[in-house]
């Protein structure tokens, strides 16, 4: 797993650093799935932003963004985001499978009726 971190309107001091990727151990059950993490750390005027894009295997990106006062706090809370993305995602993958979900009944398409296909003519046909 690959692992980018950039600043934006700040410097991003070791302890950041080594806080983002203390938080991002706790993705690792996902690790099979992964293949890049972007994360970007930018102070605004008020909030503190921590955003991770994370790269996954057949799917589209996945994205968390957290705001806050203090960017420990925002770190954070964008990890327990992806955390719960990953999640689903992982979810939706196991259920995609060919099988029906647990307690569903699969549904089977009702057949058309051949009489209501005989009633219709083609134009320029007629029964002579």
């Amino acid at each position: 797993m690959d692992v980018d971190i950039a600043g934006r309107h700040l410097s991003i001091t070791q302890a950041m650093r080594e806080h983002a990727l203390d938080k991002i151990e706790h993705l690792e059950k996902y690790a099979d799935q992964i293949l890049r993490i972007q994360i970007t750390l930018d102070a605004e005027a008020d909030d503190k932003v921590a955003e991770f894009i994370a790269s996954v295997r057949r799917s589209s990106p996945l994205v968390a963004e957290a705001r806050s006062n203090d960017m420990y706090v925002a770190i954070d809370a964008a990890v327990d985001k992806l955390q719960e993305q990953f999640r689903r995602h992982k979810e939706r993958s196991k259920d995609h499978r060919g099988r029906p979900r647990t307690g569903q009944v699969p549904e089977t398409p009702e057949e058309p009726e051949a009489a209501e296909e005989d009633e219709w003519e083609k134009p320029g046909e007629s029964e002579a």
